[in-house]
C-alpha cells in the first residue's frame, strides 16, 4: 500500500495484498474482455500466427495468455512478482506456452526481435520524468522489427476526472481520479473498506499526453507512423473517449 505518490507506487501497490486487491477489483471486467482486445488487436494488424509478441506490463497474462493459445509466440515481462506467479499458474492450467520475465521495463533490452510490441490498460506513463517514459518508447522501438508494430493504450486526457463506487459483498471501494497538482498527470486513489471495517488505500499517479504529444513521442522513439484510435478496431477517438489507443508502425 503507497499513499505517498512521490515514492513509487508502483514498486509497492502491487505487493501480494495490493496485487489481490486489484485483481478483486478489476478482473470480473478485464477478464470479460481480454480475448477480445486481444483478437482485435491481431485482426487489425493482420498479424499472422507464429509471429513474436512482446507484452510490456503483462500483469497476470489476460492479453499474454489468448494471444500464446492463438499460437503466437509471447514474451510477457511485469514488475510485479506477485502478477507473474499468477500468470504462470494460469498458463498452466490453461496449457498456454510463452515465456514470462520479471523485469522492469526500463530495463528492456532488444534489437529487432519482436514483430509486435504491446502495453495496455493505461501500464506506461508510470515514471516521474517525460525522459523515462520516453526512454521506454525507444527501448520498445528497438526491441521491435522493422515493419513490425506497437499498441499503447492510456488514458484520454480529455476524459479522466472522476469517481466511482463499487459495491461487492466482499468489500466497498471508492475509486477517484484527479489531476495532478501540476497538471502533467492524473492521481488515481482506491478507497477499499471491507466488512470487519478495516480500510486499505491505494494511490497511483500516472502521466497522461494529449494525443499528439504522445504521436511526437512515439515518431522520436524511432516509429515511423502512428495511427490514433480509442480502441482496438480502429474506431476514431472521438475528444470524450475514454482511452487513446496508439499503434505505431516501425
Amino acid at each position: 500500500m503507497n499513499t505517498d505518490i512521490d515514492v513509487p507506487w508502483w514498486r509497492t501497490n502491487y505487493d501480494w495484498q495490493g496485487a489481490k486487491d486489484y485483481l478483486d477489483l478489476y478482473r470480473p471486467h478485464l477478464d470479460k474482455v481480454a480475448a477480445q482486445e486481444a483478437t482485435e488487436i491481431v485482426k487489425y494488424l493482420r498479424l499472422e500466427r507464429g509471429k513474436s509478441i512482446l507484452d510490456l506490463a503483462c500483469g497476470y497474462g489476460r492479453h499474454a495468455i489468448p494471444l500464446a493459445k492463438m499460437g503466437y509466440k509471447v514474451m510477457g515481462i511485469d514488475a510485479s512478482r506477485h502478477m507473474l506467479e499468477l500468470a504462470r499458474d494460469t498458463a498452466r492450467e490453461k496449457q498456454a506456452q510463452l515465456d514470462l520475465k520479471l523485469m522492469d521495463m526500463r530495463e528492456l533490452r532488444g534489437d529487432g526481435e519482436y514483430d509486435l510490441a504491446l502495453c495496455l490498460f493505461s501500464s506506461w506513463g508510470y515514471f516521474t520524468s517525460d525522459e523515462e517514459n520516453a526512454d521506454v518508447l525507444a527501448r520498445v522501438a528497438k526491441a521491435t522489427r522493422k515493419d513490425g508494430a506497437f499498441v499503447l493504450e492510456v488514458r484520454n486526457p480529455a476524459n479522466t476526472e472522476g469517481d466511482v463506487t463499487v459495491e461487492r459483498p466482499e468489500f466497498t471501494c471508492t475509486a477517484g481520479t484527479v489531476w495532478a497538482p501540476d497538471h502533467k498527470g492524473v492521481v488515481m486513489t482506491q478507497a477499499f473498506v471491507f466488512p470487519d471495517g478495516s480500510e486499505r488505500t491505494y494511490t497511483h499517479r500516472v502521466k497522461v499526453y494529449q494525443a499528439e504529444d504522445l504521436s511526437l513521442l512515439l515518431r522520436r522513439a524511432g516509429f515511423s507512423a502512428v495511427t490514433m484510435m480509442s480502441d482496438f478496431g480502429g474506431s476514431h477517438p472521438g475528444p470524450f473517449a475514454p482511452r487513446l489507443v496508439a499503434v505505431a508502425y516501425k
